[in-house]
């Protein structure tokens, strides 16, 4: 492990990996591109990302520039999840934090798949009308939400 990585694991509660099996692994999505990243992290909190983000932010004030990029299911057919940085993945920010039935609104993290929530809505009654992966992030719901008005 590279002192970057062993800094950024001191630093968070979530893991930050700099070893070729997990680059490997995010190194592609859906789309054509391949694209190795130099490290790949785990938040486990916000206060996690906020920590990360900050530390490459303050890296890019002294002209060193990593690209960070958010990552849900990886199921992106542009590119849009490579990056040549850091890739942060949600998938441990993965909880619905409230459910408010009567006005119909939900409060979850990025990373929590279309499936997860759907299953936890179910008891209340709603759905999220999407169809797509179910291991699909609400993260990159936006992306789904305009590949599908193209189709129609």
């Amino acid at each position: 492990m590279g002192k970057i990585a062993k800094y950024l694991n001191q630093l968070t509660v979530g893991n930050v990996f700099d070893n070729p099996e997990v680059l490997e692994k995010y190194s592609t999505d859906y789309s054509a591109l391949q694209i190795r990243p130099k490290f790949v992290a785990f938040p486990e909190s916000t206060d996690d990302v906020r920590k990360l983000v900050k530390f490459f932010s303050e890296l890019a004030t002294k002209d060193i520039k990593v690209n960070v990029t958010a990552r849900g299911g990886g199921h992106d057919e542009t590119g849009a999840s490579l990056t040549g940085g850091i890739v942060i993945s949600t998938s441990k920010l993965n909880k619905l934090l409230e459910i408010d039935p009567r006005d119909r609104l939900v409060h979850v993290q990025a990373g929590i798949t279309l499936k997860e929530l759907n299953t936890a809505l179910s008891v209340s009654g709603i759905t999220v009308p999407i169809k797509d992966h179910e291991d699909d992030t609400i993260g990159g719901f936006n992306a789904m939400i305009e590949k599908q008005k193209k189709q129609k």
